[in-house]
This record gives C-alpha cells, structure tokens and sequence, in this order.
C-alpha cells in the first residue's frame, strides 16, 4: 500500500489522504489548477458519465416500470437518481412551456368565475378558459379570504389577466409538485398496502411516472414546432400525450411493478389519475394565489 504523501492533506475535510483521493470524504485531491488540457478532459468524461446514464434511464422509462424494477432491485448505478431525473424532466418540460406562444385572449371564453369577461363574439366555436372556478371548495375560499385582491385582478383587461395567471402557475408548479410527490407516494403505499413494498418505492415509481410524463410532453412540444403546428393543435397534442402517459402507459407501469392483475391494474389506474388530478387542481390553485398576490 502506497505511503501517504507526507504533509499532503485534503482540502476538503482537512486529513491526511492520498495518493489521488481522500480515504475519509472521497474527494478528489486534485484542486483543478493545474493546466487546461487536463481539467478539460475530466470535465469531459464526467459530462460523458452523466450523458450515459441519462440514455440508459431514458431507454429504461420507455419500457414502463422498468426502470422503478431495476431501482427496486438494486440495480441503480448505471442509471440517473429518481430525483435528479425528475428535475431533468422538469427542467424539459418547463423550459418548453415557456416558449410556447402566449394565449390570446381574443380566441376564449375567459371565464373569471362565473363571468364571463372577454368580449362575447359570434361565429367559429371557441375554447373556454376558466381562471377561478368558484364551484370548487378552494375557489370558493380564495374569493372570500382575498376578495379585495380577486377584484383587482378581476378588474384587469382579459390579456393581462390571463398572462398574469399562467406565468404565476408555471412558476408555483415546479414546487408546488414537488411537494405533492409524497402524497401520491402515500396514495400509491394505500392501495397497495397489503403487499410488501416500502414507501420509498412508492416514491420512486411516481418520479419515474411524472418523469416519464414531463419528457414526452417535451417531446410533442419539439414535434410540434419541427411540424409549425399552432398554438391550439400544440394543446390538443399535450392532452393526447397526457391521456396515454396517464392510461395506457401507467397500466403498463403498475403491471409491472405491482404485479397485479389487468382488473386490479384498470381500478388502480382510475384512482391514481383520480388522485393525480386533485395533485394538479391543488398545483392551479397555488397558481392562482400566487397570481393574486401579484396584482
């Protein structure tokens, strides 16, 4: 065993270590000043270690469950974190959000409430957009607790008033979800609760789940653009992406991993995405609050 270079100690934790890496933290002795040629190389190759993993754990999320089973089975070093995924999956799909076209105002029925406060036009049929549904329990409670602040908003003109709203709901969503995660995995531990799978799996397979979610929808974002498919084509295609991820490819994910029955599988499906759903009214109504402290 070779010696440890007398009076060399690590930078990070101060020991003694050598001849490469500290044997108490791990790090790497070398402090990158020397010359470029090298620090360039090792940034390199960790770069290539991250590309790697993410194209064997995107290969895995194609195949659904898989890539939960591997983790589940120990099989984990070759593969990108659940985590770290996610907020790669995240950082995909939020970044095409924003550059989407901005809704126009002028092609809805912008509903605040029951109000309708864009101008009523006739012809073509048009979508509807509802910025505060007060039939909901939260959307009730919002109008009473801030009312002075819902009137201001209120009192805006229909574009301002729904630039105002998005861009507060793509900026609450990224927490926002984050936060739900461990309540999916608590639905996930509920309806599985006779079989012998720990929570952190639960955990796992719903970041891989949304992961597998985020990086298609950002994939039908590019598709739309290579095809200059508008802005009203471009939802229709996210809603289509949304139902199969949620459908199809989530029965196929609880298939594998659970090892359930297809009947079993189809009735766990409907309360997850149930579930799913109220996650995401609570991600709209962060959204909304936030967009009423704005004003």
């Amino acid at each position: 065993m070779k010696k440890l270079r007398e009076g060399r100690r690590c930078r990070n934790c101060g020991r003694p270590a050598g001849p490469r890496y500290c044997g108490f933290c791990g790090q790497a002795l070398d402090d990158r000043q020397g010359p470029f040629w090298p620090l360039l190389k090792e940034l390199f190759a960790e770069w290539l270690s991250l590309d790697g993993r993410l194209v064997r754990s995107l290969r895995a999320l194609l195949a659904p469950g898989r890539l939960t089973q591997l983790w589940a089975g120990g099989k984990r070093a070759p593969y990108l974190p659940p985590f770290r995924l996610y907020l790669l999956a995240s950082l995909a799909v939020f970044s095409t959000a924003l550059a989407l076209d901005t809704l126009d105002a002028r092609d809805y029925d912008v509903y605040f409430g029951d109000e309708l406060v864009s101008p009523q036009t006739s012809g073509a049929h048009r979508g509807t957009l509802q910025l505060l549904d007060t039939k909901t329990a939260l959307g009730r409670w919002t109008a009473r607790r801030y009312s002075d602040r819902v009137a201001r908003l209120r009192a805006l003109p229909p574009q301002e008033m729904v630039d105002t709203v998005f861009s507060m709901m793509l900026k609450s969503a990224p927490p926002a979800l984050i936060a739900a995660f461990p309540f999916l995995a608590l639905a996930l531990k509920l309806l599985h609760w006779r079989r012998k799978v720990l929570y952190v799996e639960h955990l796992v397979f719903a970041l891989h789940l949304q992961s597998a979610l985020f990086f298609a929808l950002a994939a039908t974002w590019l598709v739309a653009r290579l095809l200059s498919l508008g802005l009203t084509s471009s939802l229709f295609a996210y809603l289509a992406v949304w139902l199969a991820i949620m459908t199809v490819y989530q029965a196929l994910a609880l298939r594998r991993f659970y090892r359930q029955s297809w009947w079993w599988t189809a009735a766990k499906v409907v309360l997850v995405s149930a579930a799913y759903l109220q996650i995401l009214s609570y991600v709209l109504g962060v959204g909304m609050l936030l967009a009423l402290w704005k004003v």
